[in-house]
C-alpha cells in the first residue's frame, strides 16, 4: 500500500441565517470533487472547485460502514434510528439519477455495530469506515465552532485512491431524527447524507441548492434529497 494522507476540507457548517443571501449568483453545480492537494492555496475554477491534484474515489464499487454501537444517547439517538438514518443518506446516493442514465455503480452497506468513537487509520491492519458520535464536547470547537459534521478521509497521495473513511456528527446540537425538524433542531438525515457525498470523495458546493453546500440551517431537510 503507498503512502497515506489525510484531508480535513470536509465539514458541514450550523449557520444562523438563510442560505438565501450568502452567496452570489453563481451557475448551478452540484459539487466539486475532492482532490489530493491539501495546501491553503490550492489552485480553483470559476466555481472554487480545486483543480489542482488527483480526485479522490475508491478503487472499489463496494463500500461498508459500521456505526458506533452506542449512538448518541444524550442527543436521544440510539442505535436503530441512526442506523435507519445513515441508510437513508446512504440509498440517496445510490439511486440518484446519472447523467446518461441509470444509477452509481458504488453500493454501500451498513455493516453493524462497533465500540470504536474516535477516528483512526492504520497502515498496516485492516481498518473500517465508521460513523460516530460525540457527545459532551466537540473536539474541533477551536478550528469551526459551528460544525454539525465533519468527515476524515485517508488516501494515496499521488493517485487519490481513497483507504478510509470516518465520518463525525457533533452530537452537542439537537437533532430531529425520523421527522422533520422543529426550527432549533438540526436534521440528522440532511446532515448523514452531506457528509455520505464527503465520505465519496465530493467536495462543497456554490449551489446553495445542493446537498453538497458548506452550510445548514437548523429546520430545514433539504439537504437529504439530492
Amino acid at each position: 500500500m503507498a503512502s497515506s494522507q489525510r484531508t480535513a476540507a470536509s465539514w458541514l457548517l450550523l449557520l444562523g441565517t438563510t442560505l438565501a443571501g450568502l452567496v452570489a449568483a453563481t451557475p448551478a453545480f452540484g459539487f466539486c470533487q475532492t482532490t489530493t492537494c491539501t495546501k491553503a492555496n490550492c489552485a480553483t475554477d470559476s466555481r472554487e472547485c480545486v483543480t489542482e491534484g488527483a480526485s479522490l474515489a475508491w478503487a472499489g464499487d463496494c463500500l461498508t460502514l459500521n456505526l458506533q454501537a452506542d449512538a448518541a444517547p444524550g442527543a436521544g439517538i440510539d442505535y436503530e434510528d441512526a442506523k435507519a438514518s445513515l441508510e437513508r443518506a446512504a440509498e440517496a446516493w445510490m439511486s440518484v439519477d446519472c447523467p446518461g442514465g441509470g444509477n452509481p455503480s458504488i453500493r454501500i452497506k451498513i455493516e453493524g455495530a462497533v465500540s470504536c468513537n474516535e477516528p483512526e487509520y492504520n497502515t498496516k491492519k485492516h481498518n473500517a469506515n465508521v460513523v460516530m458520535f460525540r457527545e459532551g464536547v466537540w473536539p474541533y470547537a477551536g478550528q469551526s465552532a459551528d460544525t454539525l459534521g465533519f468527515t476524515n478521509l485517508n488516501f494515496d497521495p499521488d493517485m487519490g485512491a481513497l483507504y478510509d473513511a470516518d465520518i463525525e456528527i457533533n452530537a452537542t446540537e439537537k437533532y430531529a431524527v425520523g421527522r422533520l425538524p422543529e426550527a432549533d433542531e438540526a436534521d440528522l438525515d440532511s446532515v448523514l447524507t452531506h457528509e455520505m457525498g464527503h465520505l465519496l470523495g465530493l467536495g462543497h458546493t456554490l449551489d446553495v441548492s445542493a446537498t453538497m453546500v458548506g452550510g445548514y440551517v437548523n429546520g430545514t431537510y433539504e439537504l437529504r434529497t439530492l
